[in-house]
């Protein structure tokens, strides 16, 4: 295998020993991710089965769902999965999505919670 300096550089700081026998396999599985290889199982997340179990009955009761994110790099993209797996289940009569004001900084203060208690008071199910 021909690698650049640069090349070099980049895998001797992620740790690939050049003197190993398996160095050609561990670079092309670095390089050539399999997502099956690499796949988390969320039902490993402590309370996962009993949040997938709320959702299930919320559904099932045709529960208004509110959706609620903060404003940063994890929140929005939360969200937006959320929102899109609830519009597939054809429930997006019964949920909304919103975000607290990007001036806030998208942490949830004092403010923006008391806000979303006044604002979705009439929603029976939350998922923050």
């Amino acid at each position: 295998m021909i690698l650049s300096d640069l090349q070099k550089n980049i895998l001797n700081s992620k740790g690939f020993d050049f003197e190993s026998e398996n160095f050609e396999k561990e670079i092309d599985r670095f390089l050539n991710p399999n997502f099956n290889d690499h796949i988390f199982d969320g039902a490993k997340i402590k309370d996962m089965i009993k949040a997938v179990e709320r959702i299930k009955k919320a559904i099932d009761k045709n529960e208004k769902i509110v959706i609620y994110s903060d404003y940063d790099c994890d929140g929005i993209p939360g969200a937006v999965l959320l929102h899109d797996f609830f519009k597939k289940l054809e429930e997006s009569k019964n949920k909304i999505s919103t975000s607290p004001n990007p001036s806030q900084g998208g942490e949830q203060n004092q403010n923006t919670n008391t806000n979303f208690k006044i604002n979705f008071i009439n929603y029976r199910f939350g998922i923050i």
